[in-house]
C-alpha cells in the first residue's frame, strides 16, 4: 500500500510540473513542425475560404513563363517599357487601383562605350514612358532597411502622386510564409495608411486620403491608437475607420495575420495576352477593379513556402487585400487561451478517474470523448479564425497520456504482484506464471510427473489430544516447515487434505534435489516438534510418511464453472496415493517407485535400498518399490554401505524362493548392534517364518498386497 501511494504521489508531482511546464511550451509553439503539419491539414478545410468579399474585384496580371516564351524576353531584358505599356493599356480600362509586386529602385545607369550610351538612352527612355503612366491609383512597395528604416522608390515616382504600400510575409522557424504582418510604427502604419485603408475605403473618396510622402511624418504617429484587441485606423475623414484585429507573437510583438486564401482570384492573365491584345472586351474586365501585377515564374525565384504549398509572393498582397476588403482575419490565441484547453483536459482526464474509480476504463472514456471534443474545439477555433498551437498542445497531451498509461501500467503491475502474492497461497505461482503464459489455450496434456504423497503417522490419536485451534496450529506449523524445505525443488502444492499433503513437479524436475530435500524435511521434524511446544505449550510425536512416484498423468484444470482445482488425475496417481500407505506396513518413512529411483543420477550419494516387488489390491502388475533411508550424503557410512549390500543379498535369496539362507541373512544382520532395531527386517522375519510354513507355488518374488 505504500508502494502504490508513494507512486501515486510522484506522478501527481510530475503532472503538475508538466501543466507549468506547458506554460514555456505554449508560449514559443516549441514544437512548431507539428504546429505547422497540423495547420496545413486545418487550412485547406478551415482557413481557404473562396467566397469571401471582393474577390471578383481583384484581377491577377501574372509575369509568367507564357510572357517570357512569347514575348522572346529573357530576365536581363525585362524593363520597365512593360510596366508602362501595361499601365497605358490599365488606365485606359478605368481600373482602380494597380499594385505593383516590385520594387522601382532609383535608376542607376551605367559608362563606358558608345554601346552603353545607347543602351542607357534606351532605359532613360522606358523609364520615361513608366513615370509618364504613373498615376494616382498606382500603389508602389516600399522595403524596410536595418533599424525600420524606409527604402523608398525613386523620388520621379512619388511625384506623380502613387500610393507607398508594404507587404511582409513572417517565415517561421521552419521557414513557411504563414502570412503575418509584423508591425512597427513607421513601417506598418505607412502600409496601413496608404494601401489597406485606400482600398478599403470606395474610390469615390479616395481622394481624402490622397496624402503625398513628403507629409507622412507628420500625422503618422496620430492616425492609430492600440487597444487590447483591435487596431483602429482613422481616416482624414472622421466618420471612416478602419478597424483590425490584433494577436501578440512570441516575441511580445503585435502582429497583423493575414488569412490565406485561394491563391489566385477569379480573374488572371498573362502579361503577354495583355501586351498582345488577346483579351475580349476587357473593359468590362477591369473596369472599377484592383489589379495586382507580380511574377508567378518560378525563373523570378519569387515563391514562397505557405501553408497550401508554394505560391507567388504576389499572393501574400492579393491575400492581404482580400483580409481587409472582407474584414477576414486569423489570430494567434493567446497564451492563456492555449494554456487553459491543457488545464482543462488534465482536470476531465481527472474527473473521469474519479467518477469511474478504474484508471483503464477512464483513460478509454476519456481519450474518446475528449478526442471528440479537441476536434470539435480546433473546429469552432478555426472556424473564429483563431490560431492555436495544436501541435504543442497534442504533444503534451500525448507525453500526459503516456504518463498516464505508465502510471496504469506501473499501479496494475503493483496490484498484480499483490494479487499473486494473495491467490499464489490458494493455487500456487507456478499455476498462476503459467495461466499467464496460457491464458485462452486449452492445455490439457498427458505427461508424465513426479509425484508425492505424505501424511502424518497416527494423526487420528495426535489429533484427539488437542484442541481444534491446536489441531490447525499444529498443521500449518508443520505445512509451512514442510514448503519451506521443499519449495526449492519448484514443488506444486496441488492440495492439503488433512493432514496429509499431494504434489508434483511437471517438467521433469531434478530428483535427485527432491530426494536431498525429503530427507531434509524428515529430519526438521525435532524443530517442528519445537515450535509446536512454544505455541501450544503440549508435546507432540511427529513422523511423515512419504511416497514418491514418477509416471504419466492427466495434468490441468478440474471443475466447474464456480472453482477449478490445477490437479493432476489418473491412474497412476491412485496407484501414488495407494503406496503411501505401504509406508505402515514396512515402517519405512521415505518409499519410492522403481520409476522414480531410475531418475536419480547420483544414487551414490543417498542410502537408497530395494525393498520389496508388490501389487496392491485390484492391481497385477507387481512394482518394485525403494526405501529412501534418512541419511544426508555426509552421514553415509562405510557400515551402512555393508549393511545395504548384506541386505541386497537377503533379498537376491527370498526372490529366488531360497527361504533358509534370506532368514539366516537376515538373523545375523538383526544380530548386530546397529541394526537390531530395523522393524523393517523383522517384517520379513516373520514373513519369511510364513513362506517356510506355508511353500508359496510358482513363486515369482511379488508380495501381494489384498487390502489398500
Amino acid at each position: 500500500m505504500f508502494k502504490e501511494k508513494k507512486l501515486n504521489l510522484i506522478f501527481l508531482v510530475v503532472n503538475l510540473l508538466l501543466i507549468f511546464s506547458s506554460l514555456f511550451f505554449l508560449k514559443n509553439w516549441t514544437f512548431s513542425a507539428i504546429d505547422d503539419w497540423i495547420t496545413k491539414q486545418l487550412y485547406p478545410n478551415f482557413f481557404v475560404d473562396k467566397n469571401v468579399r471582393w474577390v471578383n474585384d481583384v484581377v491577377l496580371v501574372k509575369i509568367d513563363n507564357k510572357f517570357f516564351d512569347e514575348m522572346g524576353v529573357t530576365t536581363w531584358t525585362f524593363h520597365r517599357w512593360y510596366y508602362a505599356q501595361l499601365l497605358e493599356k490599365l488606365n485606359s480600362w478605368w481600373v482602380k487601383n494597380v499594385s505593383f509586386d516590385v520594387f522601382f529602385w532609383k535608376l542607376v545607369l551605367g559608362t563606358g562605350d558608345k554601346a552603353q550610351k545607347y543602351f542607357n538612352a534606351t532605359v532613360k527612355y522606358f523609364n520615361q514612358q513608366l513615370i509618364k503612366a504613373l498615376s494616382g491609383n498606382v500603389v508602389l512597395w516600399v522595403i524596410p532597411s536595418d533599424n525600420w528604416k524606409l527604402a523608398l522608390p525613386s523620388k520621379n515616382y512619388l511625384d506623380k502622386g502613387v500610393w507607398l504600400g508594404y507587404v511582409q510575409s513572417h517565415t517561421n522557424k521552419n521557414q513557411i510564409n504563414d502570412g503575418v504582418v509584423p508591425f512597427k510604427n513607421d513601417v506598418l502604419t505607412l502600409w496601413l495608411a496608404t494601401y489597406l485603408n485606400k482600398l478599403y475605403l470606395n474610390w469615390l473618396i479616395w481622394k481624402n486620403l490622397n496624402i503625398r510622402i513628403q507629409k507622412w511624418k507628420k500625422f503618422l504617429f496620430s492616425w492609430f491608437n492600440l487597444s487590447p484587441d483591435y487596431l483602429l485606423i482613422n481616416t482624414t475623414n472622421p466618420n471612416i475607420k478602419f478597424k483590425i484585429p490584433l494577436s501578440k507573437d512570441v516575441g511580445g510583438n503585435d502582429y497583423l495575420f493575414v488569412r490565406i486564401f485561394t491563391v489566385y482570384p477569379k480573374y488572371s492573365y498573362s502579361l503577354a495576352d495583355i501586351l498582345q491584345n488577346k483579351i475580349q472586351y476587357p473593359e468590362s474586365i477591369f473596369s472599377d477593379k484592383t489589379v495586382f501585377v507580380g511574377a508567378t515564374d518560378n525563373t523570378l525565384n519569387d515563391v514562397k513556402v505557405s501553408y497550401l504549398g508554394l505560391i507567388p509572393g504576389v499572393s501574400f498582397h492579393m491575400n492581404s487585400f482580400l483580409s481587409a476588403y472582407s474584414k477576414i482575419w486569423t489570430f494567434k490565441a493567446p497564451l492563456g487561451r492555449s494554456f487553459l484547453i491543457i488545464v482543462m483536459l488534465f482536470v476531465i482526464w481527472y474527473l473521469f478517474v474519479i467518477l469511474w474509480r478504474d484508471q483503464l476504463k477512464s483513460f478509454v472514456a476519456f481519450v474518446s470523448l475528449s478526442g471528440a471534443v479537441f476536434i470539435g474545439y480546433i473546429i469552432l477555433f478555426n472556424a473564429k479564425g483563431i490560431v492555436i498551437p495544436v501541435g504543442t498542445i497534442l504533444f503534451l497531451f500525448f507525453i500526459k497520456l503516456l504518463l498516464d498509461i505508465l502510471h496504469i501500467l506501473l499501479i496494475t503491475g503493483i496490484n498484480k504482484e499483490k494479487f499473486k502474492k494473495w491467490f499464489s497461497t490458494y493455487v500456487g505461482q507456478m499455476v498462476l506464471e503459467k495461466k499467464e503464459k496460457l491464458w485462452e489455450t486449452k492445455m490439457t496434456e498427458r505427461k508424465k510427473i513426479a509425484l508425492m504423497f505424505t501424511d502424518i503417522a497416527s494423526f487420528t490419536n495426535i489429533s484427539e489430544k488437542l484442541t481444534a485451534p491446536e489441531v490447525v496450529e499444529m498443521l500449518n506449523t508443520y505445512f509451512e516447515e514442510a514448503n519451506f524445505a521443499l519449495k526449492w525443488t519448484q514443488i506444486y502444492v496441488d492440495k492439503y487434505i488433512w493432514d496429509a499433503i499431494m504434489a508434483f513437479w511437471e517438467n521433469k524436475p531434478n530428483f535427485d534435489l527432491i530426494a536431498k530435500n525429503v530427507i531434509k524435511f524428515q529430519k526438521l521434524h525435532k524443530k517442528i516438534k519445537e515450535i509446536v511446544y512454544d505455541r501450544i505449550w503440549k508435546h507432540i510425536d511427529l513422523k511423515t510418511r512419504i511416497w514418491l512416484h514418477y509416471w504419466e498423468a492427466v495434468v490441468w484444470e478440474v471443475g466447474d464453472s464456480s472453482k477449478l482445482n490445477y490437479t493432476a488425475i489418473g491412474d497412476n496417481v491412485n496407484l501414488a496415493s495407494r503406496l503411501e500407505g505401504i509406508n505402515k506396513y514396512y515402517w519405512t518413512r521415505v518409499i519410492m517407485s522403481e520409476d522414480f529411483y531410475n531418475q536419480i543420477n547420483q544414487k551414490h550419494k543417498f542410502a537408497i535400498r530395494l525393498l520389496d516387488k508388490i501389487t496392491v489390491k485390484w492391481k497385477t502388475q507387481p512394482v518394485k518399490i525403494y526405501e529412501l533411508m534418512l541419511f544426508s550424503e555426509n552421514e553415509i557410512t562405510d557400515e551402512i554401505r555393508k549393511y545395504i549390500k548384506d541386505w541386497q543379498i537377503w533379498l537376491d535369496y527370498y526372490f529366488e524362493g531360497k527361504f533358509d539362507l534370506a532368514k539366516n541373512v537376515f538373523e545375523e544382520l538383526l544380530n548386530t548392534e546397529f541394526w537390531k532395531n530395523d522393524k523393517t527386517l523383522k517384517i520379513f522375519l516373520e514373513r519369511i517364518d510364513y513362506l517356510l510354513k506355508n511353500p508359496p507355488e510358482n513363486w515369482d518374488g511379488v508380495w501381494r498386497f489384498s487390502t489398500k
